[in-house]
């Protein structure tokens, strides 16, 4: 993670003081009680996204594998298959890794004209998208060719995420696909992608800030909610185009967002964790973050959540409503 005074040099690429590109951490599957035990080393990553390099760690053993390539602060990391994963960033670059070898597998320079600022890969497709300024590009994740260019953001892509649609209810755009590409930006707005056939299906206009993250309930794939700088949380209803519902309950920016397996909504912000009932929106329980902000949510099981802050990470008990554990390693 950074340092605050690190931001200082990336004035001209961040416009808000912490963003949530700063790391990714996949879900660990075989935590002991005192959540200090992983054994799968692909899925325990977490990004030093300010000393350009990614590290692997074995939270047990405090070990640690160095991937080192970029030149630029490491800003987004994605799975892409059982042995690789995928790194972008500030340097403008795209590197693939094999997560066993502890090896570079492919390189694609100067992947963008800006900074890479997200990664996303595509669900039942060998591709993988990268966002950066106005623009979402599509790769092979075989080939590590690029396939499509779209264009229609303002500003830089921060998050993507695919989402489920319902044919049915809106023929005329989504046709036969289950799947579409949801992009949030630094422009304040939403995009809506065919994935299929390269194209913007509609925009969700009404954020007030930066939109920061997606998230979609796996029961209603009419919906989806996103939060942002303005310090909002927002329902958009898909075949309709339009937000339904808005949360305001956070009095600082809102970084991520999770869907727990109970159905509950967690946001976190600079300040705070909050826990809401989905159905209807109220908040239902409030952590008071520990570590200057949360930047990313990865549930491990039923009843643990962990949070990435600025300087350390945190595992919560969901049922409890208690923090458990902190890895202060950053």
């Amino acid at each position: 993670f950074a340092k605050e005074n690190d931001y200082n040099t990336l004035s001209a690429l961040h416009k808000n003081k912490y963003e949530l590109e700063n790391i990714i951490l996949f879900p660990v599957s075989n935590l002991s009680n005192e959540l200090t035990k992983c054994t799968n080393i692909v899925e325990n990553i977490s990004i030093d996204s300010f000393d350009y390099k990614i590290n692997v760690r074995n939270t047990y053993s405090y070990v640690s594998s160095e991937f080192l390539g970029h030149e630029g602060y490491v800003l987004n990391l994605i799975q892409i298959n059982k042995n690789q994963i995928v790194s972008c960033s500030e340097d403008k670059r795209i590197i693939i890794w094999d997560a066993h070898r502890n090896s570079k597998v492919h390189e694609i320079q100067k992947a963008h004209n800006s900074a890479v600022y997200s990664l996303c890969k595509l669900k039942h497709k060998k591709k993988f998208a990268s966002g950066s300024f106005g623009e979402i590009k599509i790769w092979s994740s075989e080939t590590f060719e690029e396939l499509a260019t779209l264009r229609g953001h303002m500003d830089y892509v921060v998050n993507m995420k695919i989402i489920k649609v319902n044919a049915e209810a809106k023929p005329d755009l989504f046709h036969d696909n289950k799947h579409a590409l949801a992009s949030c930006s630094f422009d304040y707005t939403v995009k809506i992608w065919d994935i299929n056939h390269y194209s913007c299906l509609f925009t969700l206009q009404g954020h007030l800030g930066n939109v920061n993250a997606i998230v979609q309930f796996n029961s209603d794939y009419s919906q989806i909610v996103t939060c942002s700088y303005d310090k909002t949380i927002k329902f958009w209803e898909l075949k309709d185009e339009k937000c339904v519902y808005t949360i305001e309950g956070h009095d600082s920016p809102i970084y991520a967002m999770i869907i727990l397996s109970d159905g509950r909504l967690v946001s976190g912000s600079y300040k705070d964790i909050k826990f809401w009932n989905a159905k209807n929106k109220k908040c239902e329980h409030t952590f008071i973050e520990r570590n200057m902000g949360v930047y990313y949510f990865v549930q491990i099981d039923d009843g643990r959540l962990a949070s990435c802050s600025f300087k350390s990470i945190n595992f919560w008990d969901v049922r409890e409503n208690r923090w458990i554990y902190s890895l202060d390693e950053h």
